[in-house]
């Protein structure tokens, strides 16, 4: 998470909520791609889990070509601007996790541990985003690096031909308080399927 370094982020939008399974799966269906979503729970406003960084690429290439619209996974640097949504504490709300306001292990909420929340349960951040903290972790454009030395300063991604792991943020319904900071990071490979892993879409330009 180091070192600090000053970002000049260019324009550009971003999800208020994670792709849905319902939203996933409707991409799946029209490209022929496999995809098996979960059955305990409501695929309208359930983030879609089980889909791996080369998926969720994909799901942004089909979508930029049904709308005409330039989407893409967010940049590591893009995702942690609109999750601090101007805020410098270790969570958007305050340097304490405060019970109720996100799904993740000591979050004391009262939902089940085993499976993500609905997607807009918990207050949204100043910025009017949900679930940028815990629930599930989201896929970010960027290779992962173990530290920010030489990282770029425009907001661009981090990117190369061997590119071994990618940058997961926000932590998930299993990660403890110091998974789901502001500014904690996780570095999966880029095949990684899983429960806990899922993403949102930017979209360049616009507001």
């Amino acid at each position: 998470e180091q070192p600090q370094r000053n970002v000049d982020i260019q324009s550009f939008a971003i999800g208020v909520y994670e792709v849905s399974v319902a939203e996933y799966a409707a991409f799946a269906k029209a490209t022929g791609r496999a995809y098996q979503p979960p059955t305990r729970t409501d695929p309208t406003t359930t983030p879609a889990t089980m889909v791996s960084f080369t998926d969720a690429q994909a799901y942004t290439e089909w979508l930029s070509r049904i709308t005409g619209s330039r989407y893409r996974l967010p940049t590591e640097a893009e995702w942690e601007y609109a999750a601090r949504a101007g805020t410098t504490t270790l969570y958007f709300w305050g340097r304490e996790l405060t019970p109720g306001k996100a799904h993740c292990i000591a979050c004391e909420n009262n939902l089940d541990p085993r499976v993500p929340a609905a997607s807009g349960a918990f207050a949204a951040n100043p910025f009017g985003l949900f679930d940028m903290l815990g629930n599930v972790q989201e896929w970010t454009a960027d290779c992962y690096a173990g530290n920010y030395e030489n990282a770029p300063t425009d907001g661009s991604a981090v990117d190369n031909a061997s590119c071994e792991a990618r940058v997961a943020r926000g932590g998930a319904f299993i990660s403890g308080p110091k998974g789901i900071r502001s500014a904690a990071r996780e570095a999966l490979p880029a095949d990684t399927r899983n429960d806990v892993t899922g993403f949102r879409v930017a979209r360049e330009g616009g507001e």
